[in-house]
């Protein structure tokens, strides 16, 4: 998925699998998801104008080993992989590889307690949110 004129792949449903996809060059988000027990695993996501990942409304997901760069080239307040301020649970986001986004690499709009897990991403520069931890 490249070059869409807004998010490369939108997952409002529940239980899917995104895997070993390049979602590159998107005008929106590369990969936002809206819906419950996904799974977004080695994916390369690189240049989406606003974030690289984004958990909206969304929980129970699992993103995991995917590699996010160079996101946020035409927004504000952006990261390789936001969770929005929504109170969800249960997400895990684990042993991704985030380098080089704008604004943030990892951000978590959320404050405690922290309702999910980041838990062995590698940022390469800024994170924000009580609950993001790396390595």
């Amino acid at each position: 998925m490249f070059k869409n004129s807004g998010t490369g792949i939108f997952i409002a449903g529940d239980n899917n699998n995104v895997s070993s996809s390049s979602i590159l060059d998107n005008l929106g988000n590369g990969i936002q998801l809206e819906g419950n027990n996904n799974l977004i695993v080695s994916n390369e996501i690189s240049r989406s104008t606003i974030n690289g990942i984004l958990i909206g409304k969304a929980d129970g997901n699992t993103v995991a080993q995917n590699t996010v760069s160079m996101s946020g080239i035409g927004g504000a307040n952006t990261a390789g992989i936001l969770l929005e301020l929504l109170g969800q649970s249960g997400n895990v986001i684990v042993g991704n590889t985030v380098f080089r986004n704008i604004d943030f690499d990892l951000q978590d709009n959320n404050s405690s307690p922290c309702l999910n897990s980041w838990v062995g991403n590698s940022p390469d520069a800024t994170t924000s949110g009580d609950c993001v931890t790396s390595n």
